[in-house]
């Protein structure tokens, strides 16, 4: 996989995808679990596609061109008990936790 100046061999990333599934059980994630991923097509994401089944769970892949009622919506319609953001998500977050608390 290439990805600006970030290259990726087979290997590499199934090693990603491995510490990726731990990390997921580590925090919790069990059989069933829905775990949202909010992020742009990054390599990170690609990773989840196979990292969370790995771990046990059902990706929910979450758009970012959304706005905070629809992604709050995909959240509850789904039952994810995790959201995993990029850190240029989290500056909706605000918006996102009012519309979560409604």
């Amino acid at each position: 996989m290439i990805y600006g100046s970030r290259r990726l061999t087979y290997a590499g990333f199934a090693a990603e995808t491995q510490q990726v599934a731990l990390a997921l059980r580590a925090s919790g994630v069990e059989p069933g679990d829905r775990v949202a991923y909010l992020m742009p097509n990054v390599p990170e994401l690609l990773i989840a596609h196979f990292a969370v089944p790995l771990a046990g769970g059902v990706l929910v892949a979450i758009n970012t061109r959304l706005v905070a009622e629809e992604v709050s919506y995909i959240l509850r319609h789904s039952g994810a008990k995790f959201l995993l953001p990029t850190p240029t998500c989290c500056l909706r977050r605000w918006r996102l936790q009012a519309t979560l608390t409604r």
